[in-house]
């Protein structure tokens, strides 16, 4: 978040402190205590908070002096007033003329706490505390969408806040995969039912198979079935958005869980620093080796820390080599043309030529021409133009071993059998490019 939320809490005890440090993360929450009426006047004069939190049970008869100051002398009506009781049973409320927007009690677990304290803050406030009053384009959150329902998706056009959101739209699994690799969005609001790959196969390989936990990803369905709840749960989503859409509050949905994911990333940091102090006190050949696996980890990032310099998200420059007009027709079909910039070539010839001059990231070869073999182009890209880095996936009809390991001899990435899975060749290239740039 681009600033913190404010806070006074009035406490008569010291232990009250603990409580609150413990309840609210002092990543979203900037906590200044007060202990008697001076200490107040000024913190709330010096400090003009966001919020002013009493403790009903050992205050209740300094909550009408205290919203007398505030609302009345001070003619204050936009600082929050905030009461925490013991309990939840306790159900007496104060006077509307205190203007209280909020009761709390101490049983809540602590993201329900810090939760319920958001929710008392107007959407274009909490927006003001992530993008900042000045809105720069840069600081925005990066959104990135996955709908192939285009009612729907004119719903996230129409109503979704410009002011504090990046908004991309992809319309199927495989391409929410490739931008959420290319842009790196902070959220991921993702359909469970999309066409080429479902929902959860992207949350999957986003959790899992990469293991990455930065982004806030949200589900958005109708489906109400308790296992596939349950299984999204236990791969790490931030929230849920039922259709039809509740556009009135789709903002604040959005916002509030990434909000509360942000904190949770905070905390493990936090949490990461802690375990790596204690390894002062071990040997020194242990503290290298307790040093050395601490520098390895990633630690996660605050998720707007490199927005002032967004990253941009290139295409795949791919050059496909095939002689078969059906096959090029149906590589022009199912490519993605945002993720992939590509160029073909019918023969072999050609095929070197575009190579020379375009340069591409990745070639997908024919191993079958009428002049000479796919093979001829791969060893002279390998040997002769000494390129061990450019990604080539060979396609063919032809399964003999002999053939499967001269390919593999000029370090080739992978194979695409034809006829090829049209719904995901997308995908299947993809990773065969990340597979090789990793390995680099």
């Amino acid at each position: 978040m681009k600033d913190s939320i404010e806070l006074i809490i009035s406490i008569d005890k010291y232990e009250s402190q603990h409580f609150f440090k413990r309840m609210l993360s002092p990543a979203v929450f900037k906590m200044q205590f007060s202990q008697n009426n001076l200490q107040f006047d000024n913190l709330y004069t010096n400090k003009h908070p966001d919020a002013i939190i009493i403790n009903y049970e050992v205050q209740s008869r300094y909550i009408s002096q205290l919203a007398g100051t505030v609302r009345n002398i001070h003619n204050d009506d936009m600082t929050k007033l905030i009461i925490v009781q013991a309990t939840e049973k306790k159900k007496e409320k104060l006077p509307p003329s205190f203007d209280i927007q909020l009761y709390l009690h101490k049983q809540l677990k602590p993201e329900k706490f810090q939760r319920r304290i958001l929710s008392c803050f107007h959407l274009n406030q909490l927006i003001d505390k992530i993008v900042g009053s000045k809105r720069h384009e840069e600081d925005k959150l990066k959104l990135l969408i996955a709908e192939d329902d285009e009612k729907v998706i004119k719903l996230y056009e129409k109503f979704l806040s410009g002011i504090a959101f990046q908004t991309r739209i992809v319309n199927d699994g495989t391409e929410a995969l490739i931008a959420y690799d290319q842009w790196k969005p902070d959220i991921l609001l993702l359909d469970i039912v999309l066409p080429k790959m479902q929902g959860l196969e992207v949350l999957k390989e986003i959790r899992v198979a990469r293991q990455d936990q930065k982004s806030a990803v949200i589900m958005a369905t109708s489906q109400g079935n308790h296992e596939t709840v349950k299984t999204c749960i236990q791969h790490g989503i931030q929230g849920y958005i039922l259709k039809p859409l509740d556009v009135a509050r789709l903002n604040r949905i959005i916002l509030d869980n990434y909000v509360m994911h942000w904190i949770a990333l905070q905390s493990k940091s936090s949490d990461s620093k802690v375990s790596d102090k204690k390894t002062f006190g071990k040997k020194a050949s242990d503290k290298k080796a307790s040093d050395k696996k601490a520098s390895d980890k990633k630690v996660p990032e605050n998720p707007k820390k490199n927005l002032s310099a967004p990253q941009k998200a290139n295409k795949i420059k791919l050059l496909v080599v095939d002689d078969d007009a059906k096959m090029i027709q149906l590589y022009n079909k199912c490519l993605s043309p945002k993720a992939y910039d590509f160029k073909t070539a019918t023969d072999i010839k050609t095929g070197l030529k575009v190579y020379q001059e375009w340069k591409p990231d990745m070639i997908v070869l024919d191993i079958l021409f009428p002049e000479m073999s796919g093979i001829k182009l791969l060893k002279d890209i390998r040997e002769n133009g000494k390129d061990q880095t450019t990604t080539i996936v060979m396609a063919t009809v032809q399964k003999e071993d002999s053939i499967i390991k001269e390919c593999m001899s000029y370090n080739i990435q992978g194979y695409l059998m034809k006829p090829f899975d049209a719904q995901n060749i997308n995908q299947t290239l993809y990773k065969y490019h990340q597979k090789n740039k990793k390995g680099k």
